[in-house]
């Protein structure tokens, strides 16, 4: 469950590289986030199990804190620190596969255009609201992203594979 969540948190990233379907609110959106580090302080509901998180990302590389939880991963192994339970957690991140995007969401910025589609892009009240479907394997069936005026990253809403649903709420969201 921890690595799960923590791998959902990270896919709000997941739309670094895309291009097609549009509109300049995304393509700022696209430029801050391939420019530098992106830094998100978020909330998350999924279910009964609610958190916090500060996030920063960049190319195959992550670093997460929230919930008595460190996550940091060079993009190649994945380092897990549970405050809680006094457990430390290495494991190595495969370059394919669903379980390898959960590890390391980060993964998902390569070849974007492969792994997923847009379903659905509208605009409303100057607010972009972006739907995502996999093309594949990858731990996520469905997101939605929406975008402020400005193509900061306001809020995302994930369907993982079974079903369940994540929501997230950011209330940070720069570059550094």
């Amino acid at each position: 469950m921890m690595k799960r969540n923590i791998g959902i948190l990270f896919l709000l990233l997941l739309v670094t590289q895309v291009s097609a379907q549009t509109d300049s609110r995304f393509d700022r959106f696209m430029k801050t986030l391939s420019d530098s580090c992106v830094f998100m302080n978020v909330e998350y509901v999924s279910g009964s199990f609610k958190g916090n998180s500060e996030i920063c990302v960049q190319d195959k590389m992550y670093s997460m804190t929230g919930n008595g939880i460190e996550a940091i991963c060079d993009g190649n192994t994945v380092c897990l620190k549970d405050d809680g339970s006094k457990e430390v957690v290495y494991e190595p991140v495969a370059e394919t596969g669903g379980m390898s995007f959960l590890m390391n969401p980060a993964l998902l910025f390569n070849d974007f255009e492969e792994r997923f589609r847009f379903a659905k892009v509208e605009v409303e009240s100057g607010v972009g609201r972006y739907e995502l479907e996999s093309k594949c394997e990858c731990g996520i069936d469905k997101c939605t992203l929406w975008l402020d005026r400005d193509g900061k990253l306001v809020k995302a809403m994930f369907i993982i594979d079974g079903g369940n649903e994540m929501n997230v709420s950011v209330s940070e969201f720069k570059a550094g």
